[in-house]
Formats: C-alpha cells, structure tokens, sequence
C-alpha cells in the first residue's frame, strides 16, 4: 500500500562521506525535505559525526560495497523496492562521494527501477559518463571548453605514445575511482602525481599500471596564486540554464598541493560564469556541479581540470550563508522552480563578511602540532582569530549542534583541551554557532 505523506517526497541518501553526508541531509532539512539515509562502515572508518544529527530520522544499514559488493547492491535493491511500493514512484538517490557515485553507476540498470538519479536532463540516466575522466576530457573538448593537455593512459602499450606527446610539468590522476579509493590511499591522501619530465612519467606510469590503476595523464597548469585555482559551485537546470552560482578560494589545502581544502572563502568570480555555462552546454547537465577552473600563468586563459557532477563537501557551509543548491534540486525535481527567475549568487553583503569555512581537527591540529610543546585552549584561539571573516566550522550548526559537538569532543581529548573550554572558544570566535 502507497503511503499517505502530507510532506514533499523524502530524497535517498547514500553516507560515504561524513562531511558531505551531513551536508546533504542538513539542506534538504531546510528546504522541508527529509532524508533517508543509507550508511555503511568499515574497519578504521569514522567517528561518524552525522549520527548525532537530528535530522536522522530513518536509517538503513548496508554492506560495505568495497567488502562485499554484491550483498551491499541486492540490499540496496530491496530497500529500493519497499520504498516505491512505499510511496508509489521512484525517490532521488544522492551520493556523498564519488565512490557511491561509482556504486551507483555499476548498479544503474538493476537501480533504475526503483530509484532516480540527478545529472541528466530528465533526472534519470544520472552523471555516470562523467565519472570516468576520459571520457568526460572527450566530452569537453567536443564542446570547445578550454582545458589541459589531456591523454588516457589504460595500458602499457600507451605508454611510448603518451610520454612522446606530453607537455611537461605533468599531473597523473585515476581515469575512474574505485569503492576503496585506492589511489589516494597508495599516495597518502594526494589526488594526484606530479611528474617533472619523460623519463620519470614513464618510471611513473609502469608502477602505477602494474598496481591496476586505469590512468588519465594531465599537461600541469601553473598558476600564481590561490586566487587563480577557483572552483565554480553551481546549479542548472532541465534547459542547461544556470540557475544558483558561487566560487570559493581554498586558502589552505591538505596535503598541499593536491589534497583537500581545509580553510575556505565563499566567493563569487563574475568572470567565470561564461566559462561555466560552456561547461553545462557541452555536457547537457541539469543538477549539482562544481567545476574547478584553474587560471594558466602561460596565456591568462581560465581552463577546466576537475569535475564534480555530485554534492561537494561545502555544500552544508554555502547553505548557511543563503545558497541551499539542494533546496533548489528537490525545486526543480517538483517542478517549483520559477520561469525566467535570475541568477541567485551571494549578494554583497555576504560576501563582504566574508564567510570562511574551517575544518578545525585538520587545520588547527597542524599549527598545534608546529608548537612543540603541549597546546592550549587559547592557542586555538588565537589561530582561529588569524583567519578573518565568518568563521563558520564543518559539523558545528546552530540548528544540529550535535554533531559538531562531538567533533569538538574528539579534538579537546586528542590535544588534552578541556572540553568545556575549547566548545567556549570555538562559539565566541566562530559565526552564528
């Protein structure tokens, strides 16, 4: 029997990562959406913060798709089916990383049944084609988007043709990424190599085959400053249409330079939003996307690196400041989005505070860490007061303190802070917390 719901249809959402997770759910939240949430864990994983959240209301519990992918995809189908029966027509499914965007994928004829998924014009087929870098490279440059030099390396027989072609500096990436993230683990956490000239790409590109990676080859942009690698948050709409945009400056990345943005500014770069539509044309996108645009120091052009058709880990951060890009999915997928309504991006005001994001066990652990010696409440203190603007943490939310409660927790007991004093600090010298 259908369900009777006097509320807008609830949104699945699959928990890989935490941060990204709790974003999701804490915006559709405040767009009078719930969530059902689909989790699973595995040895070394977490603390799950989200799980102190109180917008959790439903949960079901799956086996980890890296351990045994087989059972983790006929449980998701089962959950799949009780909910259509449920509520009488397919749910949007979210992923909060990239490898449930690859769950999702390997399962997508079996999935399609029962679930919907964002990133094609109809919110159905989903962002799959995208998430293996060649072919979305291929996508691109059959749009005329400007991007790097960019060649597929899947075997050792292309090997000799790709190190004879390639511009140097170069990057090496995963083509595709796997359930494990096996790559980044293989690299310490880094999101790509860096790699100086033809003979090390070629040493390079042998031990990184030999170890199973499918592998995309990248020329390496040089750019000036922090204000030259932006990316472009945005959302689009069934006409490929614009319709939500912002851009951050990531004023600090761990482990530098190819890991994760660990301090970042809510911005908007006017410049770029041309660039950005050619991006959406090119891929026929309708849904969440962040472009990253990095500015070469060699001719000034703006050029795309790294797509993202999913959720990022910032989207709870831009919500609080105004922009809710999943409030405006579950719009769209309800048909409430408003004809010929303008642009929203952060008005001036908000931009001028400016808001700041901040990741504080791995940031701050790390100045902790440069003092050598035992820290102190006030040593947070004064390097949270070192970044200026609305200082605005991860998991600590006015309205779903919780979770960011027990990340406070976590951090006093690992550099022996009172508890007490540290959650005092961090709400006098953070915004709206």
């Amino acid at each position: 029997m259908v369900e009777a719901v006097s509320e807008r249809l609830p949104v699945v959402v699959l928990r890989s990562n935490d941060v990204c997770f709790l974003g999701i759910v804490r915006s559709l939240a405040a767009a009078g959406i719930r969530a059902i949430a689909v989790t699973f864990s595995w040895s070394g994983s977490g603390p799950w913060y989200s799980e102190a959240s109180r917008h959790l209301d439903e949960v079901h519990r799956i086996a980890n798709p890296f351990e045994e992918p087989q059972r983790a995809a006929d449980e998701v189908a089962e959950l799949g089916a009780a909910l259509l029966e449920r509520f009488g027509e397919r749910l949007l499914v979210l992923g909060s990383s990239d490898t449930n965007l690859v769950f999702l994928r390997d399962n997508a004829t079996r999935f399609a049944r029962f679930f919907r998924f964002v990133g094609d014009p109809a919110m159905e087929e989903g962002p799959f084609e995208l998430l293996h870098k060649a072919t979305c490279a291929e996508r691109l440059e059959a749009g005329g988007v400007s991007a790097p030099f960019t060649r597929h390396c899947r075997s050792a027989d292309d090997v000799d043709r790709i190190v004879d072609e390639m511009i140097y500096p170069c990057v090496i990436k995963p083509a595709i990424k796997d359930y494990g993230q096996s790559f980044y683990a293989r690299h310490d956490g880094d999101k790509a190599l860096s790699v100086d000239g033809p003979g090390e790409l070629r040493s390079r590109l042998g031990e990184e085959l030999a170890a199973g990676f499918d592998l995309l080859v990248q020329e390496k942009i040089a750019f000036d400053s922090v204000h030259d690698e932006i990316p472009f948050y945005l959302y689009a709409d069934a006409g490929h249409r614009i319709r939500l945009a912002a851009t951050g400056v990531k004023e600090k990345i761990q482990p530098f330079p190819f890991g994760t943005a660990t301090v970042l500014r809510l911005s908007y770069h006017p410049e770029l939003l041309e660039h950005a539509r050619e991006v959406v044309q090119a891929l026929a996108f309708r849904g969440i996307l962040m472009i990253e645009f990095i500015r070469d120091a060699k001719d000034g052009a703006w050029k795309v690196i790294e797509l993202n058709p999913r959720p990022w880990l910032f989207v709870d951060f831009y919500r609080r400041f105004g922009l809710n890009y999943l409030g405006r999915l579950v719009d769209d997928r309800d048909g409430q989005l408003v004809a010929g309504e303008d642009l929203q991006t952060a008005d001036d005001e908000t931009l001028a505070l400016p808001p700041m994001h901040v990741s504080l066990p791995p940031a701050c652990g790390e100045y902790l860490e440069s003092l050598g010696r035992a820290a102190r409440v006030q040593d947070v203190r004064d390097w949270l007061r070192g970044i200026a603007g609305a200082r605005s943490l991860t998991f600590l939310d006015p309205d779903d303190p919780a979770p960011g409660l027990a990340e406070l927790g976590d951090f006093a007991s690992r550099w022996q802070l009172d508890a007490g004093s540290l959650v005092s600090c961090v709400r006098e010298e953070s915004c709206g917390v």
